[in-house]
């Protein structure tokens, strides 16, 4: 069920105090990890939140807390038994109490109506920092939340033109509208950026040919990224001086600092996860739609998906009853620009990425590797199921289990010995769970 914008709790916090008697290391670490437990949920209901404060009180040490998407700040040592521990306190609270609303985390772009009860939401078409031609839409759904302190944030909100519809909740076929926030890695200009969702939204509704794959994909309307004064990104908000030590930090660490940029993007085209659907037939109906619009789009526009998983595959209705839509190209790459396929990061979800993927391979990515992905995304759907009707309890000892647990290199040599050869495979349809009606056709599918 869509969740609403009216959920108690967290909803109206600014901020999360974690107080702890003692101020011992232990106590410290304590009270971090309950900071990040109350920052988690404070994202997941407060949908107008980038980035998040927080204090750790222990004992009379205090320190003031920043997350961002990929980052945790913590200041130095306030000690309240000293007249200049107490002072960097109040210069805090006061900094906090007249500063403007974006440095606060929040985001002026995202306002809750009073008058109509419902968010206004401000899209601006892309390049065009200074707001103009602004379009505003007007939800009281969200259907994607936050829930992580750390990663894309991504918040995906069912719009509408006008918010009377907003607040009469009109069925969603008629609005059709999903308004998608969400913080990817990004390169620092908008004309580096080769990962570009709303970018290739575009190119694929001018180049996609006919009305073939009509609702198998997101029909782009407006948006790119966002601009709070200057572009809206975590190297801004924090600034250069503490943005060069977290990547000075993550070098050390033998790591890269990725720069997130917040985008948003309105999108046309609405589906459903894959637990609503009914039968083991109607998946296979929604992943063969699926992957016939994947294919089309290699072809036609040259553009490779890279994340195909459970999250990213909705079912939709469609004339004949139902199909399939594939959503979410933030890691999509166009691959007819020398290089751009060459990509080692690992993209997806361990269970579902292929093996060259979890092995950081330098060869190039092709269409292979995201078909592999959906190989082993219906192995796992017909393992464990796809929603309460098909789901399974006894899965302690299952072959399948070894794709999700250990390091991706652990991962890679399990997937390298069930794929070497037709015997080894056999073993994962064959704990394929036998109460699902007509799993027998995703078997001999697989």
């Amino acid at each position: 069920m869509p969740r609403r914008f009216d959920e108690p709790s967290y909803r109206r916090l600014f901020a999360v105090v974690e107080a702890k008697g003692g101020s011992t290391p232990a106590d410290q670490t304590d009270a971090f990890e309950q900071l990040i437990l109350y920052s988690k949920n404070m994202y997941a209901v407060q949908h107008n939140r980038r980035l998040l404060w927080g204090i750790t009180a222990c004992g009379a040490v205090v320190k003031a807390c920043l997350f961002g998407p990929n980052f945790m700040l913590a200041s130095t040592e306030m000690g309240l038994g000293s007249e200049e521990g107490r002072s960097e306190l109040v210069r805090l609270i006061v900094y906090w109490t007249f500063c403007e609303l974006d440095k606060l985390g929040y985001d002026p772009s995202v306002r809750f109506n009073r008058e109509h009860g419902c968010m206004e939401i401000d899209v601006v078409p892309p390049g065009n920092g200074d707001g103009t031609g602004k379009q505003t839409f007007y939800s009281c759904e969200v259907i994607t939340v936050a829930e992580r302190v750390f990663g894309r944030h991504t918040r995906c909100f069912i719009a509408h033109r006008d918010p009377a519809s907003a607040i009469e909740r009109v069925k969603v076929a008629k609005s059709g509208i999903i308004i998608k926030d969400a913080w990817p890695e990004a390169a620092e200009h908008a004309k580096d950026d080769d990962r570009d969702e709303a970018r290739y939204l575009r190119k694929i509704h001018e180049e996609l040919p006919g009305d073939r794959y009509d609702g198998m994909y997101p029909e782009f309307l407006e948006g790119g990224r966002v601009h709070l004064g200057n572009e809206d990104t975590t190297q801004q908000f924090v600034g250069d001086s503490v943005w060069r030590q977290l990547n000075e930090h993550a070098e050390r660490e033998g790591e890269q600092m990725a720069l997130r940029v917040h985008k948003r993007i309105a999108m046309k085209g609405i589906g459903k996860p894959l637990k609503t659907i009914s039968s083991c037939l109607e998946l296979i109906i929604v992943v063969a739609d699926v992957m016939s619009c994947h294919s089309g789009i290699v072809e036609h526009c040259n553009i490779l998906h890279r994340d195909i998983s459970t999250a990213n595959i909705l079912a939709r209705d469609t004339a004949d009853g139902i199909g399939g839509m594939l959503i979410d190209f933030d890691m999509a790459v166009d691959v007819d620009r020398k290089g751009n396929a060459v990509r080692t990061e690992r993209t997806g979800t361990y269970p579902f990425m292929s093996v060259g993927n979890l092995e950081g391979s330098p060869h190039n990515r092709t269409a292979l590797d995201d078909w592999e992905s959906l190989l082993y995304i219906l192995c796992w759907l017909g393992t464990y199921g796809w929603n309460t009707a098909t789901s399974r309890t006894d899965i302690d000892d299952l072959e399948i289990n070894d794709w999700s647990e250990g390091t991706p290199t652990k991962i890679a040599r399990k997937k390298r010995h069930h794929l070497d050869s037709a015997r080894n495979f056999a073993i994962i349809p064959d704990e394929f769970n036998r109460d699902i009606p007509d799993i027998k056709y995703l078997q001999w599918l697989v």
